[in-house]
């Protein structure tokens, strides 16, 4: 059938280069449909067919879509050609690879993202080059065939001339490209070692294209050992263009983290450091008399100097001094399996995310004394660039000790064998790694370091993820005054995001059950993000924006993390908004500001004013009240059961256009908590009202009369969605995404998405005194719900106002606070009041705000539902519901 091309609307959010050039689609809110195709390739291929108008790819680039690219030059037309499937995660990336000449043009091309179920496109990058400058070389030029390592060690200038030496490159692989030259990019700005390369002929061009001859070898580097290395060989002058080394900056007595995260500042005294060592288990091991610190997915290894040969016990316990060398050996093994076992924890495949490490290696080599004690730490590519080789530690300047203790560090390295096997390359075009973020949001709970925003307490380095040190007023923004300044700069601008993702979604709370559950989810964005990269040579992405994108791809791929829906995408791109992305077309760069909204952006205030600042308590929207007639009213009265009521809505806009078309739905339930979209929730009579005009940028507008009916007392719970074109909620089925379908627990949608929100508060008596308050209260049911797949122990927790507490009031369950419900099921609870002093209409005033009473329920510790009673002084008894 003939394509109909996909056009720019609202659902779709596009990314623009510094020349205006579309480089990248994100339209999760509207899929582009497989229509029944199975197969990712061919669905991918007619989508690009259908998006080529867009990034300015000409039809002819298309022709021979499947055709394998070349091995020497020929002249023909640029093309795109495809490269790659890949399925790190339930998202599929299928790459296409520019060629010209035939040959594939590096880090050029255009990727497509697919989530399953059903089969459908979310996304696209593209690095495509429209101007492609390319002479083809002679046909006898000196480098066009493959040349021995004797050549290559003169043209990397390790030797004076072509002769033999007494050590040689040894050459891993080679193949014919094409590179455009950029000469600050000859050398990696930010990784040592470099190589003596002899200067590139002044015929070389910069910002021309060249055929090239890349070169993988490999070559020592002091204190690392045998390193592997990329080169990029211009095949007529022998000029190396490009550069890379593929490097990136039982029971054991162990720190689980560092000890100024786990003990706050230090003193600096062995003894001391020795304190805060704890015994942990030493997981994998392979069983050994005497055993060694080698499991089967960690090993520790003396590859480097200076040699310090791995401890061995047999007590069964490993236990030396913090400033010894088997100390780091043992912390080196703890630290490195722990993150193995993390990603497995939280859902991912070691065997398809680590695939590249694991053809190199049967278990990962870790060097703990390595480097000749230099103050640094390095993950090793493998000899094809495809995954990690080792990691080795050297000892810290600051501290004395070794890097390999310190598991901020080690989770730094970690990241980038992530990189690795994903993108195959250490580091990110537009930032060093995501490996600051990862470790500051790993070790953030609980924290007694007197400065939560700074990544490496102990180790010393000077990098924060936030704070008043690294403010986007100052620069450190996206688009920034620093941003650019160097990859570990951009690194800290990309930590201070994801650090500020983290404390929304809980990291900012008091609690360290919730903080915990925060730095996992965190943590799978970082790791789903980097899977869900497209592979460095085919698709390049220069801006954050890409990886933006690549993380609420992880968070919408069902079944997410924890074998539920993820629904954060609003939040992830609100958090790099925050961070100066997304700037408005036009701003003068650099710029010191956040980002702005989409041009759409609907929302429900639940006191946050549609933004994403951390909240617990998520059901106490009063933008969403209820009426007993259809007569406006904005304050709200408690529905009368068997009867039909009026609810009403207020909706605002804080994108940067008028919204249009905007439609809202009601829903319903009984006086509950814990619940679950879509199963507990009953559309109201009058399911859904489309907006009869558009809502401006900064305004708002009441939606409603809804009319319903509730069956049962106790006071209903009520729920509105708002979605437009271009802002569409997380429970809109046109989405296709998970979280509408369900089942969707409620503390992870409604927070989490300003177009969606719940009211759950019920007045009660605040002018009758005791008596008025207990008769509201005394006996009152309400269902708790069971929002997870499996069977849980639930407790409901009242947190009371501070005039009641005084007074000695307690409000409890009758049977007990804590209980065992079944997967997906529930339970009714009776309230017991138990009064205090007596109080009056004037004390209730004279607390303010602080007049609510709140029921929680959590589980593991996490609040996933709960009912509010505002205390009303103009009450004097329960308020009629017949």
């Amino acid at each position: 059938m003939d394509n109909v091309p996909f056009e720019l609307d609202l659902d779709v959010e596009v990314e623009y280069d510094e020349r205006g050039i579309v480089r990248g689609l994100e339209h999760l809110e509207r899929p582009y449909p497989g229509s029944d195709e199975p197969d990712p390739r061919r669905v991918a291929a007619r989508y690009v067919d259908d998006v080529a108008h867009i990034y300015h790819i000409p039809g002819s680039m298309l022709t021979g879509l499947w055709a394998p690219v070349g091995g020497r030059p020929v002249q023909e037309p640029t093309r795109l050609r495809f490269a790659e499937e890949k399925s790190l995660t339930q998202a599929t990336i299928v790459a296409f690879v520019q060629t010209a000449l035939s040959l594939p043009i590096w880090e050029a091309g255009l990727s497509v993202s697919l989530l399953p179920d059903p089969l459908r496109v979310v996304g696209s990058q593209s690095s495509v080059h429209l101007d492609v400058d390319i002479q083809a070389p002679d046909d006898h030029a000196t480098y066009l065939p493959t040349f021995p390592a004797k050549d290559l060690a003169w043209l990397l200038g390790l030797r004076a001339g072509p002769q033999a030496a007494d050590r040689l490159p040894e050459i891993n692989a080679s193949r014919l490209l094409v590179y455009r030259y950029h000469p600050a990019a000859r050398f990696d700005p930010e990784t040592e070692p470099v190589l003596p390369l002899p200067e590139v002929s002044g015929d070389i061009v910069a910002g021309r294209h060249y055929v090239v001859r890349e070169v993988l070898f490999t070559w020592p580097v002091p204190g690392a050992g045998d390193v592997h290395w990329r080169a990029f060989v211009e095949v007529e002058t022998g000029g190396v263009l490009y550069l890379r080394a593929a490097l990136a900056a039982v029971q054991g007595f162990v720190y689980p983290r560092d000890p100024v995260t786990t003990g706050g500042r230090l003193k600096g005294l062995v003894d001391e450091l020795d304190a805060r060592c704890t015994f942990e288990d030493l997981l994998g091991l392979k069983p050994a008399d005497p055993q060694t610190l080698s499991g089967d997915l960690v090993r520790i290894v003396d590859s480097e100097p200076p040699h310090d040969p791995p401890p061995s016990t047999t007590t069964g316990v490993f236990k030396y001094p913090v400033d010894s060398r088997p100390f780091a050996a043992v912390n080196a093994y703890h630290h490195v399996d722990r993150l193995f076992r993390l990603v497995q924890d939280l859902g991912f495949d070691l065997g398809k995310l680590f695939d590249g490490t694991i053809r190199s290696n049967v278990s990962v080599p870790v060097d703990h004394c390595a480097l000749n004690d230099l103050d640094n730490a390095y993950a090793l590519g493998n000899d094809d660039m495809t995954g990690l080789k080792k990691l080795v530690f050297g000892r810290s300047a600051n501290t004395g000790v070794s890097l390999a203790n310190d598991a901020r560090v080690v989770t730094h390295e970690f990241c980038h064998a992530l990189l690795w096997d994903a993108v195959q390359a250490a580091n990110l075009s537009f930032a060093h790694s995501p490996g600051d973020a990862l470790a500051a949001v790993l070790n953030d709970p609980g924290s007694k370091a007197p400065d939560r925003y700074h990544t490496f307490p102990w180790t010393g380095r000077d990098r924060h993820h936030g704070g008043t040190s690294r403010q986007v007023a100052d620069g450190w923004a996206w688009d920034g005054l620093q941003d650019g300044d160097s990859e570990y700069s951009n690194e800290q601008i990309l930590s201070a995001t994801v650090f500020g993702l983290y404390l929304s979604i809980g990291g900012a709370s008091t609690d360290v059950r919730v903080q915990t559950w925060a730095s996992r989810y965190a943590a799978y964005l970082i790791i789903g993000g980097i899977a869900s990269l497209e592979t460095a040579k085919y698709t390049s992405a220069s801006k954050a924006n890409a990886y933006a994108k690549a993380m609420m791809l992880a968070d919408a791929t069902p079944p997410g993390y924890d074998g539920l829906p993820g629904a954060l995408r609003k939040v992830v791109r609100w958090s790099f908004e925050q961070r100066g992305l997304y700037k408005a077309p036009g701003t003068p760069l650099p710029d010191d500001n956040p980002g702005v909204p989409r041009e759409v952006d609907v929302y429900i205030d639940d006191g946050r004013q549609g933004e994403y600042a951390y909240q617990g308590d998520f059901w106490e929207s009063t933008d969403v009240w209820n009426r007993l007639a259809a007569d406006g009213g904005s304050a709200h009265q408690t529905p009368r059961v068997n009867a039909v009521n009026h609810a009403y809505v207020r909706v605002g806009n804080r994108g940067t256009g008028d919204a249009r078309n905007v439609t809202v739905r009601g829903f319903h339930c009984g006086a509950s908590a814990g619940l679950v979209w879509p199963d507990d929730w009953k559309p109201m009579g009058t399911p859904s009202i489309t907006v009869p005009g558009p809502i401006g940028p900064g305004h708002s507008m009441i939606v409603g009369p809804f009319s319903w009916t509730p069956v049962t007392t106790g006071h209903d719970c009520l729920l509105m969605s708002v979605s437009a074109p271009g802002d569409r909620a997380n429970d809109d089925p046109s989405t296709s995404l998970a979280s509408a379908k369900g089942p969707t627990p409620l503390y992870r949608i409604v927070p989490f998405d300003n177009n969606i929100a719940q009211r759950a508060i019920a007045p009660v008596a605040g002018g009758g005194g005791a008596t008025g308050l207990t008769q509201s209260l005394q006996g009152r049911r309400l269902r708790v719900h069971n929002p997870y797949p499996r069977a849980s122990d639930i407790t409901v927790q009242a947190g009371l106002p501070d005039f009641l507490r005084r007074r000695g009031w307690n409000v409890t369950l009758a049977g007990g606070a804590t209980f065992r419900v079944a997967a997906r099921a529930g339970r009714e609870v009776t309230l017991v009041v138990r009064p205090g002093g007596n109080f009056t209409a004037g004390d209730v005033a004279a607390a303010g705000s602080n007049v609510v009473i709140r029921l929680r329920t959590l589980i593991d510790g996490l609040v996933v539902g709960g009912m509010s009673f505002t205390i009303d002084p103009a009450l004097h008894g329960p308020a009629p519901e017949r």
